[in-house]
């Protein structure tokens, strides 16, 4: 076991980037962006969504966090510009002068036992409110551009439907959903089920992001906390995000403000329509709802 790796897991578009980031400034070392990602791995496309661990998956992780694999994707949100527009002496300055301290991903969420006993016991998992997530995936055309979406589906089909927890319990027909929302609630509720299923069998901890949306600081103290950390909250750390969360919605501006209001609809209600939204939910809660301590995790997001 690799000591004091910390890892930070979760669905694309659920606040990974803005976790690991705060993590990441408050303990002063880098925590690495998407080690899986095409851009890093090349092995990535056969792997999205898996629950298998052949050793290229061990060996990619130790690449990264030994510094073997210096590829400037994995320190991007640790950048004030692309990295394309830095020189390189400037990037290997970070390397050589930085410790890492762990990874960030959202193409890991089914490695949940892998992870915990072959790397580190230091998980967080983030949580986002589902229709949220949908609306944000909606908002990115690029999201799923690695592969496509074509391939997306493919592998999820391939790797997600046949998981056992899955096909013991799902009895929904992936492929006949009518749209795209509806394919992603789907996509959100199975990859939860696996992945929450594993963290309650490890009894690890799962941050949700409309906690430290409403009490950033209480809540930022709770994970570093968790993390063993005793350090201070710096605001700039909370209400200046990274490169990247800076062109999505973890800012605390006029939608910071309406969020306080309204709370979560703020973020999907001008994506989707209310019968839209309660279509999806209805998806969500068909999956989840007979997995009792699992659809009790994110209960919350059917009462509000």
């Amino acid at each position: 076991m690799i000591n004091k790796t910390i890892i930070v897991l979760g669905f694309g578009r659920s606040g990974t980037t803005w976790m690991s980031d705060l993590i990441s400034k408050s303990m002063g070392s880098l925590l690495l962006f998407e080690p899986f990602h095409p851009a890093v791995w090349d092995q990535s496309n056969k792997l999205c969504y898996a629950s298998e661990n052949p050793e290229s998956f061990k060996k990619q992780i130790e690449l990264v966090l030994n510094k073997s694999n210096r590829n400037p994707w994995l320190i991007r949100n640790h950048l004030s510009v692309n990295p394309k527009e830095l020189d390189v002496s400037y990037i290997d300055s970070i390397w050589e002068n930085c410790d890492v301290i762990g990874f960030k991903a959202i193409r890991a969420n089914h490695q949940i036992p892998f992870l915990y006993n072959q790397i580190s016991r230091d998980i967080l998992f983030t949580i986002r409110h589902p229709l949220t997530v949908i609306s944000s995936i909606k908002n990115r055309d690029r999201f799923y551009e690695e592969y496509g979406w074509a391939e997306h589906q493919k592998l999820f089909e391939q790797h997600v439907l046949q998981h056992p927890l899955v096909k013991s319990s799902y009895k929904g027909e992936f492929k006949q959903l009518a749209s795209y929302e509806e394919k992603i609630a789907s996509m959100w509720a199975l990859s939860h089920l696996i992945a929450l299923s594993d963290l309650l069998a490890h009894n690890l901890p799962i941050v949700f992001y409309e906690d430290l949306y409403l009490k950033p600081f209480e809540e930022a103290k709770k994970i570093l906390k968790i993390l063993g950390s005793n350090n201070s909250i710096h605001p700039s750390y909370l209400f200046t995000p990274s490169m990247l969360t800076l062109k999505t919605a973890h800012t605390f501006s006029h939608i910071g403000d309406d969020f306080f209001k309204s709370q979560s609809k703020v973020f999907w209600e001008n994506n989707l329509t209310d019968k839209q939204a309660e279509g999806l939910m209805d998806i969500i809660k068909s999956i989840l709802e007979p997995h009792t301590q699992v659809y009790q995790l994110i209960k919350r997001y059917f009462e509000s």
